[in-house]
């Protein structure tokens, strides 16, 4: 086999003439049995199966879901977490205690509630402060994904979440 002109990253160009069979199997040319096209083999390899078989197997084969379609799935919050008059520090410590627990329990949706702050001091400071630790959950495997209960966190006082 001749050597091929290589482009960036040592990948060889490939021309019409070469010899795909020979360059991937390593073998000068394919045993006399193998079918010419993948047509005919297709062909040689449904004639050997059970059709109602590969019908059934296609049918049940288990369907990709896209992430919107995998929470819709969830089932609505089996469980809660109340952190109204806790300190930041308290309310990441229980949020994380509580998603193991949750976990272990084998629950799959479960909702933070972190209050909207309307009797703080000044602006909210648990909303972002646990969203702040769900991404970091969720960077861990910790959790699936996460969404403000209403789909907008000024709007929301609490989180949902959706557990692996």
């Amino acid at each position: 086999m001749a050597r091929k002109e290589k482009k960036k990253k040592a990948l060889p160009v490939l021309s019409g003439q070469d010899n795909l069979y020979e360059i991937f199997s390593g073998e000068p040319e394919p045993p006399a049995d193998l079918p010419a096209t993948f047509a005919e083999a297709l062909e040689v390899d449904l004639a050997a199966q059970d059709m109602a078989a590969v019908l059934r197997d296609k049918i049940n084969f288990p369907q990709t879901l896209t992430p919107v379609e995998k929470i819709r799935q969830y089932p609505p919050p089996q469980a809660e977490l109340d952190l109204h008059g806790c300190t930041s520090a308290e309310a990441e410590l229980k949020t994380e205690s509580f998603i193991q627990t949750v976990r272990g329990k084998g629950l799959e949706t479960v909702r933070i509630i972190t209050g909207k702050g309307l009797h703080s001091e000044g602006r909210a400071v648990l909303p972002d402060v646990i969203e702040v630790k769900l991404r970091e959950l969720k960077e861990r495997g910790a959790i699936s994904t996460y969404g403000w209960e209403k789909g907008d966190k000024e709007e929301s006082g609490a989180l949902d979440v959706f557990l692996c």
